[in-house]
């Protein structure tokens, strides 16, 4: 018996579509923020360059917040918490009303 043969398999089967390196899903939203932008920039009379500008950076940020990972460029970001031991007795929030804490005058 001869060993058996690997099938050659299609890459592309179960991955997401894409056209070139941009994901499919990422060009009905492109286009309507150039659309947007396109409009409003020809309303406030800017020039091609800023039209282009805002709308690749409206592009990129639209890219940042909904791709695979956004939490890779957006965890840059977050403030690390800053833990410290405290050896303070628990005491709840309603034991401290003012009329308590203050001293009775007779």
């Amino acid at each position: 018996m001869s060993p058996p043969s690997f099938r050659s398999v299609n890459q592309n089967l179960g991955a997401r579509p894409r056209l070139g390196p941009v994901p499919a899903e990422l060009i009905l939203p492109w286009g309507s923020i150039g659309v947007v932008t396109l409009l409003i920039c020809q309303l406030l009379a800017l020039s091609w360059v800023w039209t282009l500008v805002f709308i690749l950076s409206g592009m990129a940020v639209w890219w940042i917040l909904t791709g695979n990972t956004p939490w890779r460029f957006l965890a840059k970001f977050q403030v690390v918490p800053r833990w410290a031991k405290g050896y303070v007795l628990f005491v709840p929030f309603s034991l401290h009303s003012p009329q308590r804490s203050r001293k009775r005058r007779r």
